[in-house]
């Protein structure tokens, strides 16, 4: 809740009486402090990649950025020093990688936030990050049913859009699985798919296989090439182990598979 809104509730705050109580009211504001200005929305577009963290470009390109900013005087763009209206969008060029930073101020303070647009850095590739292939008390998918599931994990400080991605369960890359191609994987993210052989692609991702709790093999692949596998080891046809019911398999926090 913004400190904006919650001085607006404190202002119309009742008794049983109905009436207002200005005693109470200026207690609760000296509580709360003065309404600095509240950034909104801070955030870079590029096609459908859309990220309130960081985008990657390359050189020559432009991304837009786009704010929304309440109780500010004035808003500058930094570097350069550039004014901004409370609220708008802007494209940026930068030849090298930059952080901008918006700063935000009126007569009781300032606020400022940072992002940054990544340029020619090189993209670590997505990770099967997790999954469970024999799920009885675990996770529920929209329909109530305890799927199969699987995790990405984004390494990169930058979101990446999964348009072009494939998930397959099939060696031979024959039999894929399209990702939506408006689907972002933010900067450190994570993404949980159902393998659910449900073939959705909605609020939930269902893929169209399960997977076996004997061990099976998982890939995720771009452009006909594969650039994930759990186990590592492509082009090798390894699979994940057996699996006992509601125990995963995958990386734990330091990368290591566990």
């Amino acid at each position: 809740l913004s400190i904006r809104r919650q001085r607006q509730m404190c202002i119309r705050d009742r008794g049983s009486s109905g009436e207002t109580h200005p005693q109470y009211n200026a207690i609760m504001l000296r509580e709360i402090g003065p309404p600095v200005p509240v950034i909104e929305q801070l955030e870079l577009v590029d096609g459908t990649i859309v990220s309130d963290s960081g985008v990657r470009i390359e050189s020559g390109n432009t991304v837009t950025l786009r704010w929304n900013i309440a109780d500010a005087d004035s808003v500058v763009l930094n570097p350069g020093a550039i004014s901004l209206g409370s609220s708008g969008s802007r494209s940026l060029s930068p030849t090298s990688t930059q952080e901008y930073t918006v700063k935000a101020t009126n007569s009781d303070g300032s606020i400022e936030e940072s992002i940054t647009v990544y340029v020619d850095e090189p993209v670590l590739p997505i990770r099967i990050n997790e999954l469970m292939s024999s799920n009885d008390g675990g996770i529920e998918d929209f329909e109530g049913d305890r799927e199969d599931w699987l995790e990405l994990y984004n390494p990169n400080p930058f979101a990446l859009g999964l348009g072009g991605y494939s998930l397959t369960d099939d060696p031979a890359l024959e039999l894929l699985w399209a990702m939506p191609e408006n689907q972002v994987l933010d900067a450190g993210g994570f993404l949980v798919l159902f393998a659910s052989d449900k073939d959705l692609r909605g609020e939930e991702l269902h893929t169209d296989f399960k997977l076996s709790s004997g061990g099976d093999y998982i890939a995720l692949v771009k452009d006909g090439v594969v650039v994930g596998q759990l186990p590592e080891g492509h082009p090798t046809t390894d699979i994940f182990p057996a699996i006992i019911t509601d125990v995963s398999y995958g990386y734990d926090a330091s990368g290591d598979l566990l």
